[in-house]
């Protein structure tokens, strides 16, 4: 896996604008967040579910196609209660570990989609999904910026 190189640092408007403008690929992009999240996951345990090959094949079709959006190339993670038919979807719940939803969700629009109809359907898609993000194991919540505390009960602002 390559090294963090603050690619994965970047806003989403300003990453779609350098992929845009071709200063960096997409692959590139997707390559920094990976590694971001291999050094960080095991404290943060943010992602229920990565797929780094699926992600990195999404990133070179977007490179090699026309633009299909404004935030085309840009990785994204999709939130564990949303289904999406090429990732695993446990709605944060272990009786739906493994579970995989025959279809995507309608919130997705089309916005991201699975491999086959990024690499030449007619349906096509400008994010590359990375991941099922924002459970926490075991059903806690992960707040990266409190990832270093192991506090008891949340307190919301």
């Amino acid at each position: 896996m390559a090294k963090a190189n603050g690619l994965e640092r970047l806003t989403a408007h300003e990453a779609a604008r350098r992929i845009a403008a071709r200063e960096i690929t997409s692959e590139a992009l997707v390559q920094a967040c990976l590694a971001r999240i291999a050094a960080r996951e095991s404290e943060v345990g943010a992602f229920a579910f990565i797929d780094p090959a699926q992600a990195l094949a999404q990133a070179r079709a977007a490179d090699g196609a026309a633009p299909r959006g404004p935030l085309h190339g840009v990785p994204v993670a999709i939130k564990d209660i949303i289904d999406t038919s090429d990732m695993p979807t446990a709605y944060g719940s272990p009786i739906y570990e493994g579970h995989r939803p025959a279809c995507d969700a309608a919130r997705l629009g089309g916005s991201v989609s699975g491999p086959e109809r990024l690499a030449g359907g007619a349906d096509g898609s400008d994010l590359v999904a990375i991941g099922k993000a924002l459970r926490g194991r075991h059903g806690r919540r992960v707040y990266a910026g409190r990832a270093r505390r192991r506090p008891g009960r949340v307190r919301r602002p």
